[in-house]
């Protein structure tokens, strides 16, 4: 990404909000500029225990969630380019997150309060492949 067009966004410093500032910035940056990609699977990121994703409460799961839904709609440009549907979309996306997190974490109860919480925001969440994973997490652990 050229410089010029990263000054003209700010990231998100808030360190309740790491995990997710990035994807932010990515989002709004879409928002803006034409992406280029290729199918080409270029890297891959290993899931061990001391991933510290994992280690985040739920109280944090939950405000990155819903500091990335506040920031998208108040970003007019990103509403205006891709709309409010697909906020609630992502918000879904960020609550099933939360509940495969919370599955992993044993807290099983919760873990279904988010998955239904995602399905009610945005139903084809129910048709994820993350969806296999919480339900296997659950069932297994």
């Amino acid at each position: 990404v050229q410089r010029d067009i990263l000054q003209t966004l700010n990231f998100e410093e808030d360190r309740m909000f790491a995990g997710t500032e990035d994807w932010l910035l990515w989002l709004k940056l879409a928002a803006r500029h034409p992406f280029y990609y290729s199918n080409i699977v270029c890297a891959s990121m290993i899931e061990h225990q001391n991933r510290s994703v994992l280690g985040f409460s739920e109280d944090k799961l939950i405000y990155r969630t819903n500091t990335l839904k506040k920031k998208l709609q108040e970003d007019e440009v990103f509403v205006a380019h891709y709309g409010s549907k697909n906020i609630q979309r992502i918000y879904a996306h960020m609550l099933s997150y939360t509940a495969l997190h919370l599955a992993m974490s044993g807290v099983k109860i919760r873990a279904f309060n988010y998955f239904f919480k995602s399905i009610f925001a945005h139903f084809p969440e129910l048709f994820t492949r993350r969806t296999l994973g919480i339900f296997k997490t659950i069932l297994l652990k």
